[in-house]
């Protein structure tokens, strides 16, 4: 953004009664250094995780177009993201697409997607069916002050995406497509 756009921006929340100094304020002060200290915790986060793999990558593979799009889309999505729960599955995509055999892969788009659009509800449910766990998911639930009908809304979410089915002899199971996802993210290490 450059400083024009940014100053018609904050003149223009500035004169919003009542609440639009504090909204100008905001946008002025604590964006940009926000911002810039995610920035450079992500940058330092993906240093350290490239670095510990350096052995692993192919020669060219971080120099590549390919590999950069998904750099860019990656990091695009995790400065923008506050969960840190989410951002190490991001960092997940990046340290595994710089080491996975064909980074001309469509799976790694949706698998980007697959992040960006599901909460942490349903990573933590997609764990707990990757590890049996239903009643755990279940109690989950019961213990929250979500109704059955979000329960519904989160397992038909994955049921249309195809991470995971409905099973005769467990409520769900993961798919193919669900545990190649669930290997890619690393959401083994998925933090409860």
């Amino acid at each position: 953004m450059n400083e024009h756009s940014k100053n018609l921006i904050i003149s223009g929340t500035a004169a919003i009664p009542i609440v639009g100094g504090s909204i100008s304020i905001l946008i002025d002060k604590y964006i940009p250094s926000e911002l810039e200290k995610r920035r450079n915790n992500l940058i330092e986060k993906f240093d350290n995780d490239i670095e510990a793999i350096k052995e692993e990558i192919k020669p060219g593979r971080l120099e590549s177009e390919e590999y950069m799009t998904i750099l860019f889309k990656v990091f695009k999505s995790a400065i923008e993201e506050h969960s840190q729960e989410k951002i190490k599955l991001f960092r997940a995509i990046l340290k595994n697409s710089a080491i996975c055999e064909y980074i001309v892969d469509p799976s790694i788009e949706f698998y980007i997607k697959l992040v960006n659009d599901l909460t942490i509800t349903h990573f933590r449910f997609l764990k707990l069916v990757f590890r049996k766990e239903y009643f755990e998911f279940v109690h989950y639930f019961e213990s929250t002050e979500f109704d059955k009908s979000f329960q519904d809304a989160f397992i038909n979410d994955l049921l249309n995406m195809n991470l995971i089915a409905k099973d005769v002899l467990s409520p769900y199971i993961i798919t193919s497509i669900g545990e190649k996802f669930i290997k890619f993210i690393e959401l083994q290490q998925f933090e409860e």
